[in-house]
């Protein structure tokens, strides 16, 4: 259809505005179970009980079913606790 972008450009047109805000690096929107275990300085065993007991939400993406979590559900996660540290610690 002329007049239309293609959804490719589109794509790389944003892409290249997260990169310009980003510093020249586009952050990841999803995050494994690694890579949100080492951030948090925990096992992948911690980490998967977070998830099972529903501290932590995820999604399981692929064949495989391997869990992703949100970068904005991480943050939130880490926020709550920030909040349950403040209440515990008067």
């Amino acid at each position: 259809m002329p007049g239309r972008p293609r959804a490719d450009s589109l794509f790389n047109h944003t892409r290249a505005a997260c990169s310009r805000r980003y510093g020249g690096q586009v952050p990841a929107r999803f995050l494994t179970r690694a890579q949100v275990a080492e951030e948090l300085n925990i096992s992948m065993a911690q980490c998967y009980a977070l998830i099972r007991r529903g501290e932590l939400r995820a999604a399981k993406i692929g064949g495989r079913g391997d869990y992703r979590i949100g970068r904005d559900d991480l943050e939130a996660y880490i926020e709550r606790t920030y909040a349950a540290t403040a209440v515990t610690s008067r």
